[in-house]
């Protein structure tokens, strides 16, 4: 069982700011939807690139302010993602989780507080705080990936 996602890089100077060059495997980045956790011999990567290759996805973004989610045996330390118009991340991942279940994927993309926008820093002990700056930056997304396992597409929007 891998975990198939919906994420868009940072650009790599802001990734070399962060102290994770990989989480999970994959780059620096910013999940868009966390779909689940499937077999790779099933076709979820195939539908979810084909109900999402007709997205459009332009953003301006910034790197917020430190902050926590809690986590199974502590704490995850993050740097929230804020986007320069409305709730630009918020609306896209609605828009990419009504795509997923149009193509008869259920995403499992269910957070006690919604969905929040992040870059994670690092796992931390229970109570444990993130010493140092958080990095800061501003990009545009022009883009987003979707990985389950070894199965990997890009899909661009310029």
């Amino acid at each position: 069982m891998k975990s198939l996602v919906v994420y868009t890089c940072l650009p790599d100077t802001l990734a070399a700011l962060f102290p994770l060059p990989k989480t999970g495997g994959l780059p620096t980045h910013v999940t868009l939807c966390w779909v689940g956790r499937f077999a790779q011999d099933g076709d979820h990567f195939d539908r979810a690139c084909a109900a999402l290759s007709g997205l459009a996805l332009s953003e301006v973004v910034t790197l917020g302010c430190l902050n926590y989610f809690a986590a199974d045996k502590g704490r995850i330390a993050h740097v929230t993602v804020d986007t320069v118009r409305g709730d630009g991340l918020v609306a896209v991942n609605a828009v990419v989780v009504d795509l997923l279940r149009r193509a008869g994927l259920e995403p499992d993309d269910t957070f006690k507080e919604g969905f929040n926008p992040h870059v994670t820093l690092g796992w931390l002990r229970p109570r444990a705080v993130w010493t140092g700056d958080p990095p800061e930056g501003q990009w545009t997304i022009e883009g987003f990936e979707v990985r389950h396992g070894f199965k990997h597409a890009r899909f661009h929007s310029v």
